[in-house]
């Protein structure tokens, strides 16, 4: 007890400044706060209109008009995640709804579209803590559809982009796994194993390089036809599933924690999964 008055009392006062009330179209679905000095937020609204403020909340402006103009109104406009770079401020990719991204050197003023081959209401991305300019995304293929019986086993494929905050280019991992993929279930950088507060060093101890990723995949199309499936696999790979490291025969859920990998394997499983 008396460790933890100590660390109390060691804490510097905090102080908060009040945010004024802000008034937007219609209910806010979506706030997102970017930039280390938290100048910079985004809001999007149920109409699917996004606001940015410049000054830390207290005034926001609309700028869905400048998402539309880029596109030539293309496709309806709704954002649906905004992510900041980690260490560059300014740097934002917006994803919206459709098969549009964007990407921004200076929190939305500027914005330069990028078309994909999925939607973006079906992705989730995930920036590698070591190297924030690289990020993987895992989305359901075109032909899924929001309303199908079976879309929590629609096809999805892993994309990893290293200039994800200039261009958004992005690499196809199923297709750079030449066939030994079918489909990607779950997905993560490697170096998240190597602990929250360790670095390039504990990943080195640990064997992990930048490059490497967990996932639940899949070897055949059709295969992933059950929750908990004996044709899902876990796997590791070091060169974007060029190459196979490691593989787990059903290993269908992982979770990392720390330094562990915490996985969880089918009972259908026709042999004994190795430890």
């Amino acid at each position: 007890m008396a460790q933890a008055r100590q660390l109390q009392d060691a804490c510097d006062a905090q102080t908060f400044a009040p945010l004024k009330p802000a008034k937007f179209e219609s209910k806010v679905t979506g706030v997102e706060w970017v930039g280390a000095d938290d100048q910079n937020v985004f809001v999007v609204t149920l109409q699917n209109r996004i606001w940015r403020s410049k000054d830390g909340g207290s005034s926001f402006v609309d700028i869905t008009d400048r998402f539309n103009s880029s596109i030539k109104g293309e496709e309806p406009i709704a954002i649906v995640h905004v992510m900041a770079h980690k260490t560059n401020p300014g740097q934002t990719i917006f994803v919206g709804a459709g098969r549009y991204m964007w990407v921004s050197k200076d929190n939305g003023e500027t914005l330069t579209a990028v078309k994909n081959s999925f939607s973006g209401a079906h992705a989730t991305l995930r920036v590698n803590r070591l190297q924030p300019d690289w990020v993987l995304v895992h989305a359901k293929r075109p032909d899924c559809h929001s309303l199908d019986d079976y879309q929590i086993r629609c096809p999805s494929d892993l994309f990893v982009s290293k200039t994800a905050f200039v261009d958004l280019k992005l690499e196809n991992l199923t297709a750079a796994s030449g066939g030994k993929i079918a489909g990607f279930v779950d997905y993560d950088w490697g170096n998240e194993a190597c602990g929250k507060i360790g670095g390039a060093a504990e990943c080195i101890k640990l064997g992990i390089s930048n490059d490497t990723v967990f996932a639940t995949m899949y070897e055949k199309a059709g295969d992933w036809d059950s929750s908990w499936d004996p044709d899902v696999h876990f796997v590791r790979s070091d060169d974007y599933f060029r190459s196979i490291k490691s593989k787990v025969q059903c290993g269908n859920q992982f979770e990392l924690m720390g330094s562990s990998i915490y996985l969880a394997v089918s009972n259908k499983c026709p042999v004994e999964p190795a430890s």
